[in-house]
């Protein structure tokens, strides 16, 4: 299973998400920082942008009643403020005694370029899963709370 979604980031979330944090190296916040440094505009925060694997998991895979429990990150290009990256977040395992769910994660930009890949552990006790068996049959994997 898998789910991906789409966003833009703009100057006002990027603002706001170094308001939030303390983060406010002009990389993210100044065009002449950014080229000074040798980027080609200011950049969006790494992890804000990684933030959207916690919006997919939270409410779309698997959803509401998830927990997040642990990502592996690897920073391969950068994102600019008013790019558009797509966020996917793909399940690769799961562990049907406990509940823990497997991920691989991915955002990559308009331009193809793969700015942020890693993998993630998360646990959902409510939400039923499908997987290909080894006969390659679909089978509905129910969740922990309902056996």
């Amino acid at each position: 299973q898998q789910f991906s979604l789409s966003k833009r980031f703009d100057g006002d979330d990027v603002r706001t998400y170094a308001s939030l944090t303390g983060d406010s190296n002009d990389v993210h916040l100044c065009d002449d920082a950014a080229k000074k440094a040798g980027f080609s505009g200011r950049l969006v925060h790494g992890m804000l942008v990684a933030s959207l694997f916690s919006r997919i998991m939270g409410m779309h895979l698997p959803g509401p009643g998830s927990i997040y429990m642990q990502q592996s990150l690897s920073f391969r290009s950068p994102v600019y403020v008013g790019d558009d990256v797509t966020a996917t977040v793909t399940v690769t395992g799961f562990d049907t005694k406990n509940g823990n769910i497997h991920f691989a994660t991915e955002v990559v930009t308009s331009s193809g370029a793969v700015a942020i890949n890693g993998k993630a552990l998360g646990r959902n006790r409510v939400c039923a899963f499908e997987r290909v068996g080894a006969d390659g049959k679909t089978e509905r994997v129910q969740p922990v709370s309902s056996r």
